[in-house]
Order: structure tokens, then sequence, then C-alpha cells
């Protein structure tokens, strides 16, 4: 997308169609542009200085001629013709193809990638992506081997990674990684072993675990990272043990469960913690059953669940939690039936589905939800089918595809859109 540059003039808006249909605080001219870019209907934008306020315009038809002078401002203007649709581009080689790794994005704007099945063995190397210089590096390795464990950035900068197994060995360990220093430190065991759990990060800085299986049976208890004191607590168990299931943190500072196999079947059933008591409630189920599907809080509020499989069926649905009514509601359909795929909010606050698995292919379809719109469009593919992958944001406002498998099980490298 090419854009003409106006210094010190802003559009006057005669006209109601000319008001930005968006508004999004940016921390450069250049993250403006970004939004911008992804969305379709952007025509032109102003940015202001100060305030870090970005407008996006949708339709500037005849209002150039009246534009108005504000020093603090800087408007541009898409050329027509000019725009490009987003492309996956494969960044450099990875030290290590992975799969079963974690991926979490740092406060630099760079990605850590963590443990994982390397084509060879369980590993405890990690790697940083830098999409300054589109290179990644190696950093510390982890005290364990591990993969299908879990990771989270802590609101002190630190990364948190616990659990996952080695070997068959289910781990309880957790350590924590200083980009300061590239160096990882061990810090309190989780009271029990666990793979495929989950991590969510509470408004008073505390982690919340809930389910996964450690090897013998699949768990419904909930433990509680101290950051302060590095260790874990028991916090109520769910209402029954859950595997692949999703978790979000709600605008209540609550956070939501949805789905997995629970009781040895696929559920549809969902439960919120509430992170001031410690205590679980049922909500309402979801329309369908699933299990491998994703979870995204919109800028709205709502939650849209996307995908899965319901144990007969791939699943190209998806459906939106309102907490205020604490009522699913069903919207449209993905391009493509898929599971075990990877979903983000971008920039825009649309959400980007990619990959995955749809019974039958492994997947380099994506799709993009506009939450405005409540509507899903294709977008550009992935250069390689994937499933099992991590999705994270890179500080340029680009989404990194990271690993996961496809047809010949082998682990994959990387790209972002």
């Amino acid at each position: 997308m090419f854009m003409t540059s106006i210094v010190g003039l802003k559009f006057s808006c005669a006209q109601s169609t000319c008001t930005p249909f968006a508004n999004t605080t940016e921390r450069d001219i250049f993250q403006c542009e970004i939004a911008c870019l992804f969305e379709v209907r952007c025509k032109a934008l102003t940015f202001h200085q100060s305030t870090l306020n970005c407008e996006i315009f949708g339709n500037v038809t005849n209002q150039t001629a009246n534009m108005l002078a504000d020093s603090d401002v800087t408007t541009m203007i898409m050329i027509d013709g000019t725009r490009f649709p987003n492309i996956w581009t494969t960044t450099s080689d990875m030290n290590q193809p992975r799969l079963y790794h974690a991926a979490c994005t740092l406060i630099n704007g760079q990605v850590l990638v963590t443990g994982g099945y390397n084509n060879s063995a369980y590993t405890n190397s990690a790697e940083l992506y830098d999409s300054l210089t589109n290179m990644w590096k190696w950093t510390g390795n982890m005290t364990n081997a591990r993969q299908k464990h879990a990771a989270i950035l802590l609101t002190n900068g630190k990364v948190l990674v616990s659990g996952g197994s080695n070997l068959g060995t289910y781990l309880a360990t957790s350590e924590l990684y200083d980009s300061s220093t590239g160096v990882w430190t061990a810090t309190g065991s989780m009271i029990g072993r666990r793979q495929y759990h989950l991590m969510t990060l509470l408004r008073s800085g505390k982690v919340l675990v809930t389910g996964g299986s450690n090897g013998t049976s699949n768990l419904n208890t909930a433990e509680l990272y101290n950051v302060s004191t590095g260790l874990w607590i028991a916090t109520a168990s769910m209402s029954g043990p859950r595997l692949f299931h999703t978790a979000s943190i709600l605008p209540s500072g609550d956070v939501l469960i949805a789905g997995g196999i629970m009781n040895g079947g696929t559920t549809s059933s969902s439960e919120i913690y509430n992170s001031t008591t410690g205590l679980w409630s049922a909500t309402g189920n979801m329309i369908q059953k699933r299990q491998y599907h994703t979870m995204s809080l919109l800028a709205n509020g709502k939650i849209l669940v996307a995908g899965g499989y319901d144990s007969t069926t791939r699943l190209n649905t998806a459906e939106l939690y309102d907490s205020a009514t604490n009522l699913w509601t069903a919207t449209g359909n993905m391009s493509s039936a898929r599971q075990q795929h990877a979903a983000i909010v971008l920039a825009n606050g649309n959400v980007l589905v990619a990959g995955g698995y749809d019974g039958t292919n492994y997947l380099n379809t994506a799709d993009l939800y506009d939450p405005s719109t409540d509507t899903w469009t294709s977008t550009t593919q992935l250069n390689v089918q994937r499933r099992q992958h991590t999705v994270s944001m890179l500080g340029n406002g680009k989404a990194l595809v990271v690993g996961g498998t496809n047809t010949d099980n082998s682990p994959l490298g990387a790209e972002y859109y």
C-alpha cells in the first residue's frame, strides 16, 4: 500500500461519511499505518503526535479541499490501486524446527520459543525471533527438556514455563526466563504433574493453571502461581476434568473455560472462575461440543470460539459468548472445518485463524473474522500446511506462526502474516 503524506493538515469532515470508523492508540505513525493496512476499508489516516491517537477513515471523497491546519497531526491518504493483501512470508530458518513447543511474546516484541520435539528428541533449548532482523538466535536452555508445556508472560516481564512431559515422565516443575539476561531459573513446582494444561494471567498478576493430563487421568484441579513468592497453591477445582479445553480472561477479570474432553467425551459445557472468591460457577453451554478449538477475546468484550472437533466431525462453525448475558450465539462459519488450528486477535481487532486439520487434509487456509460486521472472509494461504502450531503477535504488529506438523509428522519452521 502506498500513501501520500500531508503534514500539519487534517480532514474537516464536512460530510458525516468522512468521520473515522476506527480510533486506536499507536506508539508512532508507522504503527498507525499498520493499523490502516489491516483494515480493508481504510482509505486514509490521521495521526495525532501528542495523544498518539490514530484515526482511520473509510471515505474521504472531496475532503482534501476542506482540510484544517493542525501542527500536531500528519494525514496520509492511500493511493488508489496500491493496496496489497497481507501475505505469509517465511522467516529465516529456525535453529530447530519444533512440534509440541510453547511460544510467548516478550515485552521487547521478540518471540520466545521453548522446548518441544525437534525431530530427534524432546529438547530444553529455547530461541528468540527478532522481526527487525528476521533472524532466530539461541538463548539460554531451560533446566528441563519438556513438550506439551505452557508458557506465559508475567507482569514483571519474565516468562513462566510450567509442566509438560519428557519421555513419558510428566512434569510439575516450573522455571522463569529473564529476557534481560537470557537466563532461566527454577521456581516453585506445581502441586500436580500435568501436560496440555492452560495458564491464564489474572489481573492480580497471579497465574491460574487449569486441567490437562497427568498421564493416568485428565484433571479437574486448578492452581495459582504467586509471582511474589514463587509458589503454587491449590484453588477450587473445576466441575469436572478437562483436556483440550480453552480459557480466556473476561472483561470482569474472571476466567472463562469452555469445552474439551470431559468425563470421557467432548463437552459443550462452560464455567467461570471468580478471581476474587477463587470459586467456579457454571455458565451457559456452547451450542456445539468442541475440543481442539480456539478462543479469542474481542475488543467488544465478547469471546469468539472457532472450529474444533465434536468427537465425530471437524467443525467450521463459530460462536460468541456474551458475559453480560452468559449466553452463546452462533456467528458465521469459517471457509474450512478445522481443528488444532491457531487464532490471534490482530491490531485492527479482527481475528486471524490459520491452518489446522479437517479430518482428511492438513490445511494452509486462513480466515479473518471481523467483529464489526460479524463476518468471516478468506485471506491468503500459509506457505506450509500445518497443525498444532503456535501463533504470537510480533512487536511490528505481524502474526508469527511457529512449528507444528503436517503429512510426515515432522516439526516445521516459521512464517509471519
